[in-house]
């Protein structure tokens, strides 16, 4: 954190994230996700006018998403951590509350 502040542009904060080689080589697939989920400038694709390419970039930028992407579990993994999020029971709940409700009305 004491470094983190001293940085003067984002291309130092980028840098600063990037996961050494032989760590990223070696990482399981679920502590990437994690990892990647963890990312300090995660959120930086909002900061673009279009957030394809806000996303591209942030991926293009990070060493983490861009193993994740290559991994054949990665997006198995990814889906894991998802579906223990409670948002996405929310909205599947919804969604479940959606398609039933005009059948109850019949």
């Amino acid at each position: 954190m004491k470094e983190w502040v001293t940085f003067e542009t984002s291309e130092q904060m980028v840098k600063a994230c990037q996961i050494p080689f032989d760590v990223l080589k070696t990482v399981g697939t679920k502590e990437l996700v994690e990892i990647c989920l963890n990312y300090p400038l995660f959120n930086n694709y909002v900061a673009f006018n279009d957030e394809r390419n806000g996303i591209k970039t942030t991926i293009e930028q990070f060493n983490g998403l861009q193993e994740l992407s290559l991994r054949k579990d990665g997006i198995t993994e990814l889906v894991k951590i998802y579906e223990d999020y409670p948002v996405l029971s929310k909205i599947q709940k919804d969604i479940n509350s959606k398609l039933l409700l005009p059948i109850l009305r019949l």
